[in-house]
């Protein structure tokens, strides 16, 4: 029972973290880009899927994790690329969480710091 309560609250911490995360971006700029939800939902549940992406995720648990100002590593092990929303989210995030992110897609790295990326946008 124990265990079972203790993924419950790890997991609300980490959609906690990454709502906050969505929000603040939102406050400088990032507008949510709906043409990489596959799914045919009204607009508002398309928002909510693109923050489930496993890219968001994994850095809501990177910040939740590792010490303010160290890097942040992530690797997507899915053969797809990053979507460009998630593109566009990671450059905000940079900025607003001071922090450099690399991010390895099955094409590239990509290494976001102060809201541009190393690939220039050639994602």
């Amino acid at each position: 029972m124990w265990q079972m309560m203790k993924i419950t609250v790890c997991r609300m911490r980490l959609i906690k973290c990454g709502v906050r995360l969505v929000k603040e971006i939102k406050e400088i700029g990032y507008v949510p880009d709906m043409s990489h939800v596959l799914l045919y939902v009204d607009e508002q549940e398309r928002e909510v899927k693109l923050q489930y992406h496993s890219e968001k995720l994994a850095l809501a648990f990177a910040l939740l994790k590792t010490p303010p100002g160290s890097t942040i590593r992530i690797k997507k092990n899915i053969r797809v690329r990053v979507c460009g929303d998630c593109h566009s989210a990671f450059k905000y995030a940079s900025l607003v969480v001071e922090r450099e992110i690399i991010l390895r897609d099955t094409n590239r790295f990509h290494h976001f710091y102060r809201g541009s990326c190393s690939c220039g946008d050639y994602w």
